[in-house]
C-alpha cells in the first residue's frame, strides 16, 4: 500500500469537482480510524434475452479505476443526514475514502449511486424502503447525452444505484444496479489478430467503412461492438449505415429495454474478417486504418491512400493516461505523418508570458500529466504521452488572456489535421513528446537524456520509404546533401523560454564511412524550427 500523502495527492484530483471544504475534510478523514470502509460492486448488465451457455452478465460491468466518484446518503428515521457526500475510488487503499461519517443510529439506510453529480436532478425520497424508492426522481430526472462517443462520456452516464450494507468491521458494501438500457450493436469488423510476442498485442478492430450512425454517437469497444444507453422502458429508434463492397447499406430497429437489460443488435450478421499480421516498424498505416506489410510494394493508388509509416509497436496508454481516457483502444503502436507541418515557431510571444504553459494549465485543472521537463532520466522526458501534452497545449490556447501567446505549433496542427483527416477511432494527429520524437528519429531507449547519440535506425529506415513515395507524397527528415539535420519541435516544455527539440544529422562516407547521429537539445520557442504529426492507433 502506499503513503497517505500519495493518497492525498489522488484527492487534491478533485479540485475542479468538490468545494475546497470537503477536499480538506477528505484529506483528514485518511487519518481517522472510525471511518466506514465503503467498497462497491457493479452487479453489471443482463441480458434482456436467454443467453445459451454464457454468464448472465455476460460482462457487461463497470470496473471503477483511480478517480471514479460516488455519492452516498444517509437517511435515518426518515431524515436525510448526510447528503450527496462524494467518495473517491483509490487503488492504494482498495477502496472509496472520503468525508462519510457513520451513523450511530441503529435505524440508519446508505443509499449510493455512480457517477456523482455536485447538483445532482431529482429530489430523493428519505421515506424510501428501497434504493430504486429513493433515487426514483432521480432516475427520472437523468439526462443521457446523444455523444457518448468516448469510453469516459458513456460511464459518465451510466447511473447506477444500491444501498449500502453495514459489516461488524465497519464495511460498507454496495451492489449497484444499473438503471439505464443498453444497447449493443455489432457492426461487420475487420479483425488484425497480432501475432507479435514481444510485446504482446491486443486484437486491433476496424468498423466498416463508412460507418454512420444517425443523431447519436455510441462509444466503441475494443472488440469493435458499439454501447451506447437510453432510458428504462421507454421506446427508442436507432439507425445508421455504412459502406460494403462500395454501395450504402442502411439498418434501423426500436428497442425498449427495462433497466440494467442489454440486447445485442447484429447488422448484417455483425461478420468479423480476421487477418493473421505481424506488426512492426515500416508497416503502413493506410486512411481507413487497414495495414499493409512493410515489405510490400506499394502500388499508385496505395501510395494514394497511405496515412503515415508504423515507427514504434506497443501500447501507448500504460506512459500516456489521457490517451487512455479518451482512446482505451489506440493500444497497438503509433505512426509517424508521410509530410511535416510547417516550419513555425512554437510559442512566437513566449518571452513576454510570464509563466511556463505547464504552469498556466495547473492552476487551471489537474487532468493533465506534467507537459514540462527537465532533463532528468526519471522524469517525464522519457514517457511516450505526446496525446497529453498535446491536449493540455490546446486548452491552454482557449484561455483568453492567453490571446496573445497562443501556441502557432497548435494552430498549425489543426489546420494539419483538416487537410489530413485520420479514422476516427485512432488518436488523431497529435505533437509527439520528446520521447516519442526521438524514437521517430533514432529508437526506443530507456534514457534519452544525452545529447548526442548515434545510429538513427528510424531516421535510416523510414527515409529510406519515404524516399519511394518521392516528393509527391512524403518528405525525408534530412536531404543526404546536408551536413547538419534539421531540428524538430516536440509537446515537451523545458522552461518559459525553451522546449525540447530533436534532429539527426547525416554525414556522408568521406572515407570514414557514412554516420547518422540524433541529437536531443533545448530550443528558444520562437526558432523557427519544423513539425512532424504523429498518431496512436
Amino acid at each position: 500500500m502506499k503513503t497517505i500523502r500519495q493518497i492525498t495527492y489522488i484527492l487534491a484530483s478533485l479540485i475542479f469537482s468538490l468545494s475546497s471544504c470537503v477536499k480538506e475534510e477528505m484529506k483528514e478523514s485518511l487519518y481517522a480510524d472510525d471511518k466506514l470502509k465503503v467498497t462497491v460492486t457493479d452487479g453489471g448488465y443482463i441480458s434482456a434475452e436467454p443467453l445459451q451457455g454464457r454468464t448472465a452478465t455476460d460482462g457487461f460491468k463497470t470496473t471503477f479505476t483511480n478517480g471514479d466518484l460516488i455519492g452516498i446518503f444517509t437517511v435515518v428515521d426518515g431524515e436525510v443526514k448526510q447528503r450527496n457526500v462524494g467518495m473517491l475510488y483509490s487503488s492504494d487503499v482498495q477502496g472509496w475514502v472520503g468525508v462519510l461519517k457513520k451513523e450511530e443510529n441503529s435505524n440508519v439506510k446508505y443509499y449510493a449511486y455512480y457517477p456523482w453529480r455536485e447538483n445532482l436532478k431529482g429530489e430523493v425520497n428519505p421515506a424510501a424502503t428501497s434504493a430504486k424508492e429513493f433515487f426514483g426522481n432521480v432516475i427520472e430526472a437523468w439526462e443521457l447525452p446523444k455523444d457518448q462517443s468516448t469510453y469516459n462520456k458513456y460511464t459518465a452516464a451510466d447511473l447506477m444505484i444500491g444501498e449500502g450494507i453495514v459489516s461488524n468491521e465497519n464495511r460498507l458494501d454496495f451492489t449497484f444496479t444499473h438503471q439505464m438500457g443498453l444497447l449493443v450493436i455489432q457492426m461487420p469488423v475487420t479483425k488484425y489478430i497480432f501475432q507479435n510476442e514481444t510485446p504482446k498485442l491486443k486484437d486491433y478492430i476496424i468498423p466498416a467503412p463508412n460507418t454512420k450512425f444517425d443523431d447519436f454517437t455510441p462509444c466503441i469497444m475494443h472488440d469493435g461492438s458499439y454501447r451506447y444507453l437510453i432510458k428504462a422502458d421507454k421506446d427508442v429508434k436507432f439507425s445508421g449505415s455504412y459502406t460494403k463492397d462500395g454501395k450504402t447499406h442502411t439498418f434501423s430497429a426500436t428497442s425498449k429495454l427495462a433497466a440494467g437489460k442489454y440486447k445485442k443488435y447484429n447488422v448484417d450478421g455483425g461478420k468479423s474478417t480476421e487477418i493473421q499480421h505481424t506488426l512492426q516498424v515500416g508497416d503502413y498505416y493506410m486512411k481507413d486504418g487497414n495495414l499493409v506489410a512493410a515489405a510490400t510494394v506499394l502500388s499508385e493508388e496505395q501510395k494514394q491512400n497511405c496515412l503515415g509509416i508504423i515507427f514504434w509497436v506497443g501500447n501507448p496508454t500504460l506512459t500516456d493516461t489521457t490517451l487512455k481516457d479518451e482512446h482505451p483502444n489506440c493500444m497497438h503502436g503509433l505512426v509517424c505523418s508521410l509530410k511535416d507541418g510547417n516550419n513555425i515557431p512554437w510559442q512566437y510571444n513566449n518571452e513576454r508570458h510570464p509563466q511556463t504553459v505547464q504552469h498556466w494549465v495547473a492552476e487551471k485543472t489537474t487532468g493533465f500529466m506534467n507537459i514540462s521537463t527537465g532533463g532528468d532520466a526519471n522524469d517525464n522526458m522519457n514517457n511516450i504521452q505526446g496525446y497529453n501534452n498535446t491536449k493540455a497545449m490546446e486548452l491552454f490556447n482557449t484561455g483568453p488572456e492567453n490571446a496573445s501567446y497562443k501556441l502557432e505549433i497548435v494552430e498549425h496542427l489543426f489546420n494539419f489535421r483538416e487537410d489530413n483527416p485520420t479514422p476516427y477511432f485512432s488518436s488523431g494527429w497529435y505533437i509527439p513528446s520528446v520521447k516519442e520524437l526521438f524514437i521517430v528519429m533514432n529508437e526506443d531507449m530507456e534514457d534519452i537524456f544525452s545529447h548526442f547519440y548515434p545510429g538513427g535506425k528510424n531516421f535510416k529506415l523510414l527515409n529510406g520509404i519515404f524516399e519511394k513515395f518521392g516528393k509527391n507524397y512524403a518528405d525525408q527528415f534530412n536531404s543526404k546533401k546536408d551536413a547538419r539535420g534539421d531540428q524538430y519541435y516536440s509537446s515537451s516544455e523545458h522552461n518559459v523560454y525553451k522546449v525540447w527539440c530533436v534532429g539527426s544529422e547525416y554525414y556522408p562516407d568521406e572515407g570514414w564511412g557514412e554516420a547518422y547521429y540524433t541529437n536531443v537539445s533545448e530550443h528558444d520557442k520562437q526558432y523557427i524550427y519544423r513539425s512532424r504529426f504523429i498518431l496512436a492507433f
